[in-house]
C-alpha cells in the first residue's frame, strides 16, 4: 500500500505512479486524491489516515492497475482525439478571415502607438 498524507499536492503524480505498480492507495480528503481515486478501488480517501490505510488493505492490486491504466500515453492520446473537432469548411473560413482581419487591427493599434511615443519624445527633446 501507498500512503499519500499530503494536503496540498495537486495531482499527484505519485499516486498514479504508485497504481501503475499495482499499489493501493490511502490519502486524506485533499485535492488529488479526492479527484483521482474514489470509486475507483485503487484506494481510498478518507479524513482520517489511519481509516484509510486500513481500508487500502484490502484492496485488490488490479484495480489499481487499472486506473493506471486510464492515464496512460495511449488512453491520454485517445482522450485528446475524442476531444478534436474539426471546423466546419464554412465556419473555419470565417475563424481565418476574422483572424487575419484581427491581426491587422493588432498591427496598425502598434504601428500608432509607435508614433505617438516618437512624436512625445521628439517634444520632450525640443523642451
Amino acid at each position: 500500500m501507498f500512503v499519500f498524507p499530503s494536503f496540498t499536492d495537486t495531482f499527484g503524480l505519485v499516486i498514479l505512479e504508485a497504481a501503475a505498480t499495482g499499489t493501493p492507495v490511502a490519502g486524506f480528503v485533499a485535492p488529488g486524491p479526492q479527484d483521482i481515486l474514489p470509486g475507483t478501488g485503487a484506494g481510498i480517501v478518507d479524513d482520517d489516515l489511519q481509516k484509510a490505510c486500513l481500508e487500502a488493505l484490502k484492496l485488490k492490486r488490479e484495480d489499481a492497475r487499472a486506473l493506471a491504466e486510464r492515464y496512460s500515453w495511449a488512453a491520454c492520446a485517445a482522450d485528446f482525439r475524442r476531444n478534436l473537432e474539426p471546423l466546419p469548411k464554412e465556419r473555419g473560413r470565417r475563424f481565418w478571415h476574422k483572424l487575419a482581419d484581427l491581426r491587422k487591427r493588432a498591427k496598425e493599434r502598434r504601428r500608432i502607438a509607435k508614433a505617438k511615443r516618437q512624436a512625445e519624445r521628439e517634444a520632450a527633446n525640443r523642451r
